[in-house]
């Protein structure tokens, strides 16, 4: 919802949020392995990246580093709850679970087709 001065409302603050998903990025980093118990107490999402999105800009730069693009299942995304935004911006978080819309891929993908 907007307030009179057009910002959003936010809760939790952008740095409860980063609190919220910095103990399981750590652990995945760390072990591999990430706490689902931590994911559901946070009520937050895990879903499978979209094999079409590996062409896009989300994947160039990880595309570039290892000269091929990432292996289906090999990336999840963590997806925010909902009630973590404003009623305006509850939809806005990017879903890479689904296709993307962007057939000829990102720059790099396009500069080693020429």
């Amino acid at each position: 919802m907007l307030s009179r001065s057009r910002r959003c409302s936010i809760s939790p603050s952008p740095s409860e949020r980063t609190r919220a998903i910095e103990p399981g990025c750590h652990d995945l980093v760390e072990t591999g392995h990430l706490d689902l118990d931590l994911v559901a107490e946070r009520e937050l999402e895990l879903v499978e990246v979209h094999p079409t999105r590996f062409v896009q800009d989300w994947f160039g730069t990880w595309s570039n580093r290892y000269e091929r693009p990432p292996a289906p299942g090999g990336f999840l995304q963590i997806v925010p709850p909902a009630s973590w935004f404003c009623e305006s911006h509850a939809s806005a978080t990017p879903r890479l679970d689904r296709p993307g819309h962007d057939p000829d891929g990102n720059r790099a993908t396009r500069r080693r087709r020429r």
